[in-house]
């Protein structure tokens, strides 16, 4: 990930709109504006996204928490 793509994480705001469970990769990286292998980084760095068959599936929230937490600025 990118010095940008970690800055991106850190202030964006709650959208007006986001979908509570987000399936695929892509989804995921759409909502939190960033790219799709820094969503497959984020799950091997243990981010609560799991991986059902070769789709990435995740709560909206409990990833939110954890970038909050986890990914530095």
């Amino acid at each position: 990930m990118d010095s940008t793509e970690k800055n991106n994480a850190k202030t964006l705001e709650a959208p007006v709109y986001v979908p509570v469970h987000m399936k695929g990769a892509g989804e995921i990286a759409s909502v939190f504006g960033v790219k799709r292998e820094t969503v497959v980084q984020w799950h091997k760095d243990g981010a609560p996204i799991r991986k059902i068959g070769k789709k990435y599936q995740a709560q909206y929230g409990q990833l939110w928490d954890w970038i909050l937490e986890n990914v530095e600025s």
